[in-house]
């Protein structure tokens, strides 16, 4: 469900927070901003089906799912664009970035920093196929990456292609 109100939110949606998938006010908030935001969301719920190969291989070795763990993963899908930092995400979830490093790897079966990496890319594959007209370097921007250099070189290591030569194979 998407909420848009023009002050607070009703308290009885509220308690249906699960069901929002977002809101926006009218009276705070940008809508650019917002439809961007959303659109981005949606990109990432959808890629989030389409998971890349390295991930699908990755079996989670954690019997039991992790609870703190699955909010970090469900901020990090959202937050793609924004700059992710393991220290960050340890010191939110009271652990040492030593015992949080072990605990993600461990629930998700790949590190932090590969869980992070692949999801991007996986972005980056759609946004480069969906939106042909798009430069490398926006592509390169809302995937996380800051240097489009370096997204060209992680880019083409995981996938064989840069980005590029993958726009056009796809």
């Amino acid at each position: 469900m998407i909420v848009i109100h023009s002050g607070g939110i009703n308290s009885t949606i509220t308690s249906a927070t699960r069901y929002i998938y977002s809101s926006f006010s009218t009276k705070s908030e940008d809508v650019d901003t917002w439809v961007t935001s959303l659109n981005l969301n949606i990109r990432l719920d959808y890629s989030s089906h389409s998971f890349s190969t390295e991930l699908k291989s990755a079996k989670p070795t954690s019997a039991k799912p992790n609870p703190e763990i699955s909010e970090v993963v469900k901020y990090i899908d959202s937050n793609l664009p924004s700059p992710l930092r393991e220290e960050e995400l340890a010191d939110h979830c009271h652990y040492s970035v030593t015992y949080f490093s072990k605990l993600f790897r461990k629930t998700m079966g790949v590190s932090f920093r590969d869980y992070v990496m692949s999801k991007r890319i996986s972005l980056a594959k759609q946004m480069l196929v969906e939106d042909k007209y798009s430069k490398v370097a926006v592509v390169a921007y809302q995937c996380g990456y800051k240097d489009v250099s370096y997204f060209s070189r992680i880019f083409k290591k995981k996938t064989g292609l840069t980005p590029a030569s993958y726009r056009q194979q796809y």
